[in-house]
């Protein structure tokens, strides 16, 4: 799911991997203050970061690469990543 560039979209695809309907994703990016498509995206980036950090550590040597280009991308997100990595993590770890 993660595209050329690193980043990955809001989808419906997404959201099912992670395991909430696509419009808990959406409140979750309202918390944060933001709905345009460049944060979607970064959400999106976020919160796929934030699952493997979860739940994909048994097999890290194989996604671990595609991560770094995820924060890479991330990173230079203008409206600041920190915001998003924060708040994908904890969202995550909520879930459980």
């Amino acid at each position: 799911m993660q595209r050329a560039d690193g980043s990955w979209q809001l989808s419906d695809e997404l959201a099912d991997v992670i395991g909430w309907p696509i419009a808990v994703l959406l409140g979750k990016l309202m918390d944060l203050g933001e709905d345009s498509p460049g944060s979607r995206d970064a959400w999106a980036t976020a919160m796929a970061l934030a699952w493997l950090d979860r739940y994909g550590n048994h097999m890290r040597d194989e996604w671990e690469l595609i991560a770094q280009k995820g924060r890479h991308w991330l990173d230079r997100f203008q409206e600041g990543s920190d915001a998003y990595r924060t708040a994908a993590s904890t969202a995550i770890a909520e879930r459980g």
